[in-house]
């Protein structure tokens, strides 16, 4: 399991700099076989960048604090479990709450309740 941010623009420079400040992630730029369209690029960021990411935003965060938190949450399990080899019970239950903050993530984020 991965999370990912990707942040898309037609600005090259705009997604350079946001990469330089990240200090991580890569751009891709996409193909769009309709002419008279400016480039688009795409800038990927992993889940290390992505913690730093959120640790740096989070005070600033009214709305959504405890999306931030449930992703940071989210974030250290996957770290964990990178480390942990052979303990099957504790990888076993870190999935289970890996479940449990998306089913918490989507009811959060569901519109028109």
């Amino acid at each position: 399991m991965f999370l990912i941010l990707s942040i898309s623009n037609t600005s090259l420079s705009f997604l350079k700099e946001v990469k330089r400040a990240c200090n991580s992630g890569y751009i891709v730029k996409h193909k769009d076989k309709r002419k008279n369209r400016k480039p688009l690029y795409e800038l990927y960021v992993k889940y290390n960048g992505l913690r730093d990411i959120l640790k740096g935003v989070a005070p600033f965060i009214i709305v959504k604090s405890k999306q931030v938190e449930l992703l940071l949450e989210a974030l250290d399990i996957l770290k964990e479990n990178k480390h942990i080899k052979w303990d099957e019970e504790k990888i076993r239950n870190n999935y289970r709450r890996l479940e449990d903050i998306y089913l918490e993530l989507k009811k959060l984020n569901k519109r028109g309740r």
